[in-house]
């Protein structure tokens, strides 16, 4: 019933073998051969890299994209070892060995001792800052804000089966947020909407 292709599924800490015995999971397609409709393109597409479970493995499969694959068996079905790559070696000895400071000569200890005062008085040395010029900050207008906080509190929006509705509260009408459409009343007796006739909740 499943489709004869078969797929790349690498093994886990090979290094990038791969299975040559996985199986696509989809169904077969009617009129593709043995195959799913995927697979099918890719076989009239000759990019069918792995071939069939049905049939012979490719001895180098190269996948259309990604380049060279190997499998992670021979043909004799023994275990294949990727072989690890050697991290190259520097050739050059490495000098691991820091001076002690019993090391120094005396004269090499009042270079050091000097060339350290310098970076101090440096460091010392107070940088001018110039003065920053104050921008007068801009007040930002705040009623505009408050008169849109307050409409939005005059026009609440009220939700009926999934349906936004703004209620005016000047004359009670209900509008539809859609299409700006005046659908009905708001009855405060029964807090709820009256809908006009013709119009459904």
């Amino acid at each position: 019933m499943k489709c004869d292709a078969r797929v790349w599924k690498e093994k886990p800490k090979s290094g990038g073998l791969g299975y040559d015995n996985i199986q696509c999971h989809a169904k077969k397609a009617g009129g593709c051969d043995g195959l799913c409709k995927k697979h099918f393109n890719l076989l009239n597409q000759e990019k069918l890299w792995l071939g069939r479970v049905t049939e012979k493995r490719p001895t180098n499969p190269v996948h259309p994209t990604a380049g060279e694959k190997a499998w992670c068996t021979d043909e004799d079905g023994k275990e294949v070892v990727k072989e690890k790559k050697q991290r190259k070696t520097s050739s050059k000895p490495k000098n691991t060995k820091k001076k002690k400071k019993d090391d120094y000569s005396i004269e090499e200890l009042k270079a050091m001792l000097s060339k350290k005062e310098e970076e101090e008085s440096v460091k010392e040395e107070p940088v001018k800052e110039e003065p920053v010029k104050e921008e007068p900050v801009k007040e930002e207008p705040v009623k505009e804000e408050d008169e849109d906080e307050e409409e939005e509190d005059d026009n609440p929006i009220i939700m009926i089966d999934g349906t936004e509705y703004q209620h005016n509260k000047e004359d009670n009408t209900i509008i539809r947020t859609d299409d700006f459409e005046e659908v009905g009343v708001w009855n405060e007796v029964t807090g709820e909407v009256d809908f006009h006739s013709g119009d459904e909740e």
